[in-house]
């Protein structure tokens, strides 16, 4: 057996295709459709431990990364705010990300990690986060209404 590294993805992916060699990790996403419908290859996946978050600028009062639409750092970081990023986090389609960007090749999870490694908390509940949010967000309309 012959280990040949590839770092290039569309240079293995080529490779792969044209029969220089027998198999590849990391199948670039974009090209996962033409490999699982060509017969002469067969396609395998499992779980990893790799982890895609989003982290907010939270801390800072003033985050050089929140801006206006002009692009000028807003004076008050509203990421600050739990209600935003909870209004940020409602606003991310998950599944649409799994099944589009991923091709299907990943698991949303509502923890920093996956439930294979030490420290998933199986007992958080984004959909809690969430009625909370919508209950915040209600209360917040009923007040500007009745300030109207």
């Amino acid at each position: 057996m012959t280990l040949r590294f590839i770092p290039n993805p569309a240079t293995r992916l080529a490779a792969l295709l044209s029969g220089d060699v027998q198999a590849i990790e990391n199948v670039p996403t974009p090209d996962l459709p033409k490999v699982r419908k060509d017969p002469k290859l067969s396609f395998f996946s499992k779980i990893s431990h790799r982890v895609i978050y989003l982290y907010f600028d939270a801390k800072r009062d003033k985050s050089p990364y929140v801006t206006t639409k002009e692009g000028q750092p807003m004076d008050k970081n509203p990421l600050k705010d739990a209600r935003v990023r909870n209004a940020i986090s409602m606003a991310i389609n998950r599944q649409g990300i799994k099944d589009r960007l991923m091709e299907g090749l990943s698991e949303p999870t509502n923890n920093l990690v996956p439930p294979t490694l030490f420290g998933y908390n199986p007992t958080s509940r984004r959909s809690s986060t969430i009625r909370r949010a919508q209950r915040s967000c209600s209360r917040k309309r009923a007040t500007r209404t009745a300030l109207a």
